[in-house]
């Protein structure tokens, strides 16, 4: 999508990433389908962590999935690796929300020369 529509996308020099996670019932789901934080305060059913990046139009670039019990701060250093490999771009800065934060994060984010801007608040 993105190599047709590269006009859409006019740079990627600055990207939004967030989470959120989607709560199913029934059967299946074996390999994305765990219970973990639930967003929707349905900690009794399975649900899967759906990340979208955003650039800095508001268009959706590109979007991933991973199991339910997936920690919103082991998504984004991967993410960030997706996103260079994906749309062959060297230099982007990341922007995402404080529960993308971690020490670990942030020096293997500085190690790769991306630049980020991450979130810091109370959440009150």
């Amino acid at each position: 999508m993105f190599s047709e529509r590269r006009n859409l996308f006019p740079g990627l020099d600055l990207v939004f990433f967030d989470t959120t996670s989607i709560y199913f019932e029934g059967q299946g789901g074996e390999t994305l389908g765990h219970k973990g934080h639930s967003k929707d305060h349905r900690p009794d059913l399975n649900q899967m962590v759906v990340g979208v990046v955003i650039d800095s139009h508001g268009k959706p670039v590109c979007c991933e999935m991973w199991p339910g019990n997936t920690p919103d701060v082991r998504t984004l250093l991967p993410e960030t690796e997706r996103v260079r490999a994906r749309f062959h771009i060297a230099q982007f800065c990341i922007v995402a929300d404080r529960g993308m934060i971690s020490a670990d994060t942030i020096r293997k984010l500085e190690e790769k020369e991306i630049p980020y801007i991450l979130g810091l608040g109370s959440g009150k």
